[in-house]
């Protein structure tokens, strides 16, 4: 009998192992079923004599094993395989075992793909590549078909930079430039006219001289924003007339004899502002009672992802601020006004990562990553109140460095105390939660931690005044611990002592709740249940009146296969980050009846509504003004308000 129980002994090692490798935000599971591969644009264009920009496949998700997908030629190109470019079709691309974000820092090029520079006036050619036969536990995205175009560098071509751009009135950035390709002995012309086909107003919304002669001087262009030209006198006005966004169109034409115009012959323009939401749409997003104030691209803040958000108030001004983390540091931006002003950015201590949190305590943010060796930073917020010429470059004020990475910060702002978890699962605390005083807000120490429910993805601090007298007046840690809630009282913190642990039926990874106001329930979110099991939005509620013997009240299923991400009580209403289905919001006042009812929303992914990692990362719902932040990881700074 000996050896078959050393042999179910060393498996139940192995699987436990196994198990505590997951990932974080995108946790691993033992077969790979959510990755999802698709082009990382539909289109792309680079110079024939660069053979630059070009396409790559993106992956969102975790692959546990090693899986691949093809890419293939199709035959409705214009460029000639062996004479324009060379690529072996089908090529297999092979997707390492790992974690990935979907976005360009972690796709994988076309291997074997070049473009060939030769001397023949060619115009512009367009090479198109499909993805295919994908292994088992990989399915293809929306952008299945990529087309790539050759600028050809012996025929000088213009167009615009881009066929659509906006940005806020008050801002009046983003503005279209002219992109030329090749190389011109001499100065060119080419006619650029604004176009009466949007309902901004010229000489009132934005100025510029039309028709206009636009002169391109002798040069060499590479068709990027490094040689771009500005066109002259562009400008938006800045009025106080409260409007709904507006857009405009300019048009290039009567190319001078040696240029010719590409496909980006025309742009539209978007002045942002207020849109309400109207017959289910707010400046193209679609909600129901929620109306749309403003809207920031991620770009405006040198990044290509954002994650999580918080709100600062300034108690000393009234002015309310938002915090928008993002992969590669942190924005500040002040929403008091009608028109929110961008005032800078924190860049990550150390490295980019998809994982990035920020919290409050007093007039400090505190901010952590996954970012390798990132540690705490904090950051006074009162520095927000005079910034001179934004948005400028900030620099942290302290650095807490006794963790590396971590996935999330919980602070008890009543108690002073920081409370990173999710971070190195072989740490002294399992990667369970430390305690950090910070109550001298620049010179963080360490307290302690916990980390007997082992792995920490995110957490509530609270000091305990709901329904369980035993507890009154405790500070009670609430964790969501990836395949189990974990209730501990943390009032003394060289004695940490367990409450409860909680498990529920259908569990994929448990990720992240929030109390109601009376701390008698839970909201709990899982974060791969949806993938797992096929369900629809799935918020779990636990009735909370006996800490001890914590039980499942009731369950609600949301009108989408969206995944729920993170979410928070105001009041009797519950915002959720609701991924793809943007911003979902609950009626909580039958709670304790078990009916929560959903009384609103504001989609800012309109794309589609499945279950995968796109979408609303986080919201933030605690403004006086009553304006609501939101952060989606693909389309980038939301504000939104309740329809009056």
């Amino acid at each position: 009998m000996l050896m078959p129980m050393v042999l179910r002994f060393f498996a139940v090692i192995s699987v436990f192992l196994l198990l505590s490798c997951g990932g974080d935000d995108e946790p691993e599971n033992q077969m790979t079923t959510s990755v999802t591969v698709a082009f990382l644009a539909q289109e792309t264009t680079g110079s024939e004599a660069l053979g630059n920009n070009l396409p790559s496949v993106s992956v969102r998700g975790t692959v546990a094993s090693e899986v691949s997908v093809s890419v293939l030629l199709t035959n409705t190109g214009t460029a000639t395989l062996g004479e324009d470019f060379s690529f072996a079709s089908p090529t297999v691309i092979s997707i390492p075992i790992g974690n990935y974000d979907g976005t360009a820092l972690t796709a994988i090029p076309l291997p074997g793909l070049s473009i060939l520079d030769d001397t023949v006036q060619e115009g512009f050619e367009t090479i198109i590549f499909s993805l295919d036969n994908p292994t088992e536990g990989v399915n293809l995205g929306d952008v299945a078909t990529t087309t790539y175009t050759i600028n050809d560098d012996e025929t000088v071509q213009v167009g615009f930079s881009q066929a659509m751009a906006s940005d806020r009135e008050n801002v009046g950035g983003n503005l279209p430039t002219l992109f030329v390709t090749g190389t011109l002995s001499e100065d060119k012309t080419i006619t650029l006219t604004a176009v009466d086909s949007g309902d901004a107003t010229l000489g009132q919304d934005y100025n510029v001289a039309s028709p206009l002669v636009v002169t391109i001087p002798a040069g060499t262009y590479d068709g990027t924003t490094a040689t771009a030209l500005t066109i002259p006198a562009l400008a938006i006005i800045d009025d106080t007339v409260p409007e709904e966004s507006e857009s405009f169109e300019l048009t290039l034409s009567d190319p001078s004899n040696g240029l010719l115009l590409n496909e980006l012959d025309r742009t539209m323009y978007t002045i942002e502002g207020v849109a309400p939401c109207e017959n289910g749409r707010a400046n193209g997003f679609p909600c129901n009672g929620f109306d749309l104030l403003a809207r920031m691209e991620h770009s405006t803040f040198s990044s290509t992802q954002g994650n999580d958000i918080w709100g600062w108030t300034d108690t000393a001004t009234g002015h309310e601020y938002a915090l928008v983390a993002l992969n590669n540091g942190t924005a500040f931006v002040d929403i008091t006004a009608d028109d929110p002003v961008y005032l800078g950015k924190l860049p990550s201590a150390t490295g980019s990562s998809v994982w990035r949190d920020v919290k409050i305590y007093g007039n400090h943010a505190y901010i952590v990553s996954e970012a390798s060796g990132h540690g705490m930073q904090v950051f006074d917020l009162t520095r927000l109140r005079n910034v001179a010429n934004p948005p400028t470059d900030f620099t942290q004020d302290a650095r807490y460095t006794d963790i590396g990475n971590a996935h999330n910060v919980v602070i008890n702002e009543q108690n002073g105390f920081a409370y990173p978890v999710g971070t190195a699962r072989n740490d002294t605390f399992n990667g369970g939660v430390h305690f950090v005083d910070i109550q001298n807000p620049t010179s963080p120490t360490a307290a302690g931690g916990y980390g007997d429910n082992g792995y920490t993805h995110d957490a509530q601090v609270v000091n305990y005044e709901g329904p369980d007298a035993d507890y009154t007046g405790r500070e009670i840690f609430i964790g969501a611990n990836e395949d189990q809630i974990a209730i501990v009282d943390i009032t003394d913190k060289a004695n940490p002592t367990e409450i409860a642990t909680i498990t529920y039926g259908n569990l994929g990874y448990t990720h992240q709740g929030w109390f109601t106001e009376d701390q008698r329930f839970f909201l709990l979110g899982d974060e791969l249940d949806e993938i797992d099991f096929g369900f629809n939005s799935r918020t779990l509620v636990f009735d909370l009146q006996d800490l001890d013997n914590p039980v499942l009240h009731t369950t609600y299923l949301g009108p989408t296969a969206a995944i729920d991400h993170n979410g928070y009580v105001h009041g009797d209403e519950f915002f959720l980050a609701n991924y793809t289905a943007g911003v979902r919001v609950l009626d909580l006042s039958d709670i304790e009846g078990g009916n929560l009812t959903e009384i609103g929303f504001f989609d800012t992914f309109p794309d589609n509504d499945v279950a995968s990692f796109n979408g609303v990362w986080s919201v933030y719902p605690y403004f006086e003004s009553g304006k609501i932040i939101v952060n989606d990881s693909d389309t980038g700074f939301f504000i939104i308000q309740k329809s009056q």
